[in-house]
């Protein structure tokens, strides 16, 4: 019988693709939204293999000079300049560090967007989470601090998927039975991508909708004025002041009147990070681990440049990036890493 992605292991261990296209195989395989899909299928066809291996190669040059200049010090040899060896070490790191800063983006497009709702109780917070199923997921009563514990589902929106944690309602002090609820959302929030910070303008403003904004803090956020259908209790000079430097979506999750204008910023946020003219992105941890590592090794040799050192010194760092994106890659490997990856695989792949 076949073992889980051993034909995909077969072909890496025979040179027709390397690491990161086989990894894709599996992308392709789980991708859950045209995103992830699209993703994949670029890093099938070697979008970050041609990437990386670019990178690598003037690594190598750079390597070379290097030992070069160490080895052959007496033979009235010319060498590449210290000041050229520094601007290519610091355009591989800066191309390096893009790539890295791409992992938010391309986990987004591979697992979905993490959005918590967040409110205090009866706000509707439950209601606007069946409005995004589009089906009636959650339980909803007209009494305050239903929801006690996180329900967390998946929908799509348009070419993303996001995973909604709908959250007990904050507030000062709770009912002992929802003081765990409140942890679990301070949980949630904390693992999530983007906060919906829900309020209800049909009941007076009150400390729990200070509270609110508190405990969201610094977090991504979007604010949702809800019960657009209710008579609204707040002042608009209140809300103003309330709100100030927020662009609230004022909506029904009742009716779904403005319910449009919550789906498409959610969809702004999903691709907010998409970088103009750079399609490519890192999905995977590892990659981002590696290449973080590869910079982080790039940096220290161009430190020791500037520092006037030697270049048994600066050629350590060059090597130790170049074993970091070899190990991307698959250039060097360990049987337990592949392992891991191929056992993640369905039979047959």
């Amino acid at each position: 019988m076949a073992e889980p992605g051993e034909f995909t292991r077969r072909a890496f261990v025979n040179g027709r693709l390397d690491l990161t296209q086989a990894e894709a195989v599996a992308d392709v395989i789980d991708s859950a939204s045209d995103k992830a899909l699209n993703s994949a299928i670029s890093q099938l066809k070697g979008g970050l293999s041609r990437r990386l291996n670019g990178l690598h190669d003037t690594l190598l040059n750079v390597q070379a000079q290097l030992e070069a200049s160490i080895d052959f010090t007496e033979d009235g040899l010319t060498f590449q300049s210290r000041e050229d060896t520094q601007k290519q070490i610091q355009e591989v790191e800066t191309d390096l560090r893009k790539l890295v800063h791409s992992f938010r983006q391309g986990r987004i497009y591979r697992e979905g967007m993490r959005v918590t709702l967040v409110g205090k109780p009866n706000v509707g917070k439950s209601s606007l989470l069946n409005a995004l199923l589009q089906e009636d997921r959650a339980i909803v009563t007209a009494y305050a601090g239903t929801t006690r514990d996180t329900l967390e589902e998946r929908a799509r929106i348009k070419d993303i998927h996001i995973i909604i944690t709908d959250s007990a309602g904050l507030r000062d002090n709770p009912e002992i039975i929802e003081e765990e609820g409140i942890e679990r959302t301070r949980a949630a929030l904390e693992k999530s991508d983007l906060a919906v910070v829900v309020f209800d303008p049909s009941e007076p403003l009150d400390d729990n909708d200070k509270l609110l904004m508190d405990e969201v803090g610094e977090k991504p956020r979007l604010v949702v004025l809800n019960k657009s259908d209710l008579p609204a209790a707040w002042p608009t000079d209140q809300i103003k002041t309330f709100m100030a430097g927020e662009q609230p979506i004022t909506l029904s999750a009742k009716t779904l009147e403005g319910f449009d204008s919550l789906t498409n910023a959610l969809h702004q946020k999903a691709i907010g990070g998409e970088r103009v003219g750079e399609s490519l992105v890192i999905t995977r941890e590892r990659h981002r681990d590696h290449l973080q590592q590869a910079a982080n090794a790039l940096h220290n040799a161009s430190e020791t440049l500037l520092s006037d050192y030697s270049e048994e010194l600066i050629a350590v760092d060059v090597t130790l990036a170049m074993e970091h994106l070899g190990a991307v890659l698959g250039k060097t490997f360990e049987e337990d890493l592949l392992d891991k990856i191929f056992g993640q695989f369905c039979i047959g792949k």
